[in-house]
C-alpha cells in the first residue's frame, strides 16, 4: 500500500498535467499519465514521453515546467541514436554496414524530434544521457524485465538485417548505391515473419497487459506470474489506489482500443482500405471512435 504522502503527491502530480498532452494518440496520452503515475510513486526510476512522435523540444516546455514544479526532475533530449551496426549483420555483409552506419549518422543529425524524461532522483540525468547516445540500453533504465529487453533486441536485430539484406538485393553491393537507397527511402520488401512476432506480442500485450509500457516478451506472455505480469499488477494496484477514476476510465479505453484494432485488422485480411468498409463497419467504427474519444476528454479535462 502507498503511504498518504506518497498518495497526495501522485494526485497532485495528475492534477497538475490535466488538460495538458503528453501523446497526440488518446489511449498512449493516458498511458503515458499512468506511467507519470508509476514513476511519481517510485515504482520506477524514470519514464520517458513522446516515443514516435514528432515533437520539438518547445512542445515540452509546460509539461517540463509543470512537473518540476512538482518536485521531478525532468530533461528533453534528441531521440536515441541508433548503436553501432550490430555484429550479426557486420559478419553477413562486412565493410557494407558502414553505408548504413554512415546513413544513420546523417538522419540523426537532421533528426529535429525530441523526448521528455521524468525522474525523481537528479543522479539519473547522466544514465539517461547515456541512453541518448545509445551507449546503454533503455529498456532497463526505463524498468522493463530483462527477457523483454533481449527479446525486443532480438527481434529487432532481425529486422535489421532482412531490411538490408532486401536494400543490398535491390541496388547491389556498392557503398553510394545503398546510401543512396537509404536516403531516398527506396521501399523494398522485408519478408513478413521477421515482424510477425514482435506485432503479436504488441497486440496480446495491450490485451492483457495494459498498465506496462513495453512489449511482453513471448514468456511472459504465457505466464500469469512472469515479470511482466508482475510489474503489470503493481502498476495497476497503484493507479487504484491512485485514482479509481482512471483506472476505470483507462480499462474502458484499452477495450475499445483492441475493438477498433481488430475491426481495422479484420479489414485488411479482407483486402479493405480505409474508407472501404461496408456500411454497418463504418457506423461501428464511428461508433467506437466517438465513445473512446468521449473517455479520453473525461480524463483529459476531469
Amino acid at each position: 500500500m502507498l503511504s498518504i504522502d506518497t498518495l497526495q503527491k501522485a494526485r497532485r502530480v495528475l492534477g497538475s498535467v490535466r488538460g495538458l498532452r503528453f501523446s497526440r494518440a488518446p489511449l498512449l496520452d493516458v498511458s503515458d499519465r499512468i506511467g507519470l503515475l508509476t514513476v511519481t510513486v517510485g515504482l520506477r526510476d524514470v519514464g520517458v514521453f513522446g516515443v514516435g512522435e514528432t515533437r520539438d523540444e518547445e512542445s515540452f516546455d509546460t509539461l517540463r515546467n509543470v512537473l518540476e514544479n512538482q518536485g521531478l526532475h525532468c530533461l528533453v533530449s534528441r531521440t536515441i541514436r541508433r548503436s553501432s551496426t550490430n555484429d550479426r549483420l557486420r559478419a553477413s555483409i562486412g565493410d557494407l554496414c558502414q553505408a548504413f552506419e554512415r546513413v544513420d549518422a546523417v538522419l540523426y543529425e537532421k533528426d529535429r524530434e525530441h523526448l521528455l524524461w521524468v525522474f525523481g532522483q537528479a543522479d539519473k540525468k547522466e544514465e539517461i544521457e547515456r541512453v541518448v547516445e545509445g551507449q546503454v540500453d533503455a529498456g532497463s533504465l526505463l524498468g522493463y524485465p530483462p527477457c523483454c529487453v533481449g527479446e525486443h533486441r532480438d527481434v529487432s536485430i532481425r529486422a535489421d538485417c532482412a531490411f538490408a539484406f532486401a536494400i543490398v538485393k535491390a541496388v547491389g553491393a556498392d557503398h553510394a548505391a545503398i546510401e543512396k537507397a537509404l536516403l531516398e527511402d527506396l521501399k523494398v520488401r522485408v519478408p513478413e515473419e521477421e515482424h510477425a512476432s514482435d506485432k503479436r506480442n504488441v497486440s496480446e500485450t495491450q490485451e492483457r497487459f495494459p498498465f506496462v509500457f513495453h512489449i511482453a516478451c513471448s514468456a511472459c506472455l504465457s505466464s500469469h506470474e512472469s515479470p511482466t505480469a508482475e510489474r503489470h499488477r503493481e502498476h495497476e494496484a497503484a493507479t487504484i489506489q491512485v485514482d479509481r477514476g482512471l483506472h476505470r476510465l483507462f480499462g474502458e479505453m484499452s477495450r475499445l482500443e483492441i475493438r477498433i484494432h481488430r475491426l481495422m485488422d479484420e479489414g485488411q485480411s479482407k483486402g479493405e482500405g480505409a474508407g472501404q468498409f461496408d456500411k454497418s463497419e463504418e457506423d461501428l467504427m464511428r461508433k467506437l471512435f466517438y465513445d473512446r474519444d468521449r473517455l479520453y476528454n473525461r480524463i483529459l479535462n476531469g
